[in-house]
């Protein structure tokens, strides 16, 4: 499995370097408007995930063993973050999604 940044995507799908894609918005909004790609699932509304929280944050080890006490108040305000979109903006909140796109060739 390969690794590319965002931005590189679509230049891979037309390369033919790969089929398919998974990775967050604005990439896969984009192709599907712009280039005509299919969405294959969407967790921010199919099933089984469109009513869980989204998404996932990684702190890379190094920090964790270099700066424990930055890593745990990177991690703290995210939370925090999540928790004050939660009670504030329930009903109008879009959370973050991340969609599974294939290219239609």
């Amino acid at each position: 499995m390969e690794s590319l940044p965002g931005p590189q995507l679509d230049q891979a799908i037309a390369n033919g370097e790969i089929q398919a894609y998974m990775t967050w918005d604005p990439f896969p909004a984009l192709d599907v408007t712009n280039n005509n790609y299919t969405t294959l699932l969407d967790i921010g509304k199919d099933d089984p995930f469109k009513n869980e929280y989204c998404c996932f944050v990684g702190v890379s080890g190094d920090l964790v063993k270099n700066n424990p006490a930055k890593a745990a108040a990177i991690t703290r305000a995210i939370l925090e973050g999540a928790t004050w979109v939660d009670k504030t903006h329930s009903k109008q909140r879009k959370s973050s999604r991340i969609i599974i796109t294939l290219a239609v060739m």
